[in-house]
């Protein structure tokens, strides 16, 4: 009787995590395809709408999305929920731009790296069948706009770019 359990066989030595990250490897490969970039075009509380244009995603992220749809479209047929597997598979089918209601990554938040409108994002940890992500960078900004306020019950705006 072995008193190994299977815990003990789960483990890995240090230099076979470390070659799972390296550059070309499969998860750090993974890692890749799963990231988008995007823009983001609402910002409420803690949640930001983020556009992922289609032109943006590589045959590699299409086929990611297409497999997180098909493995829901089995779930939902195995359920004998048809209705489901309809939208799915229309959501499925639908290539334009892809709608992600997003949350910032807990680092951006704690170096105080705002997310703005109109901000360039790249998002990672997609779910595409919910259409959740979360923002993992913010590219830099070529303008913002600026709030004057002018009495503190009024609000009025005034908009200048700065290139």
């Amino acid at each position: 009787m072995s008193t190994s359990s299977a815990s003990d066989d789960a483990k890995t030595s240090p230099e076979e995590d470390a070659s799972e990250d390296a550059p070309g490897s499969d998860k750090a490969t993974l890692a890749e395809n799963a990231r988008c970039p995007g823009t983001v075009i609402t910002s409420q509380a803690n949640f930001l709408r983020v556009v992922v244009k289609p032109d943006a995603m590589t045959p590699a992220k299409r086929s990611l999305r297409d497999a997180q749809f098909d493995e829901a479209i089995a779930r939902a047929s195995a359920a004998r929920r048809d209705d489901d597997v309809a939208r799915l598979e229309r959501r499925k089918a639908d290539h334009g731009p892809h709608e992600l209601l997003c949350v910032v990554r807990a680092l951006l938040k704690k170096i105080k790296q705002r997310v703005l409108v109109g901000d360039g994002v790249d998002v990672n940890t997609i779910d595409w069948v919910d259409g959740r992500a979360v923002v993992e960078h913010v590219h830099a900004r070529s303008s913002t706009v600026r709030s004057i306020h002018w009495s503190p019950y009024d609000r009025v705006g005034v908009v200048h770019a700065d290139p």
